[in-house]
């Protein structure tokens, strides 16, 4: 993120989710990292280049253009998400719309060798089975 202003490197790891652009060869390769603590949807990426030639390109990513894992970026992991041509172009920028998942359920343990589960959610329940 050596490119990137001092302000936005300062902040990525406040931020939920960081794009990282790289560039191999004559390609670009957009990489996303999940620095939180829930699962990250990816709904929409743009990706924004200028040219050596003049002129600009605006792709609007979604799920069936990503290359690895879909719209999904599991909590402490990075994907690469999309491959581009950086052939003739000057400079690139990518920009993530997304949500967080927060919800989760809770499930009690229970001791198996006992022969009836205590506060079994049926028994409140069996008149109306």
């Amino acid at each position: 993120m050596s490119d990137c202003m001092p302000c936005e490197e300062s902040l990525a790891e406040y931020s939920p989710l960081t794009i990282y652009l790289i560039k191999s060869g004559g390609d670009i390769l957009i990489y996303l990292k999940n620095n939180g603590p829930n699962i990250i949807v990816i709904k929409r990426l743009v990706l924004y280049r200028e040219w050596s030639e003049g002129g600009r390109t605006i792709n609007y990513l979604r799920g069936s253009d990503f290359i690895i894992g879909g719209e999904v970026v599991e909590q402490g992991s990075t994907h690469l998400k999309y491959r581009a041509s950086a052939a003739n172009a000057i400079s690139a920028t990518a920009r993530a719309e997304y949500f967080e998942i927060t919800g989760r359920s809770r499930a009690c343990e229970i001791d198996l060798t006992q022969k009836e589960i205590k506060n079994d959610p049926r028994k409140k329940f069996a008149r109306y089975l």
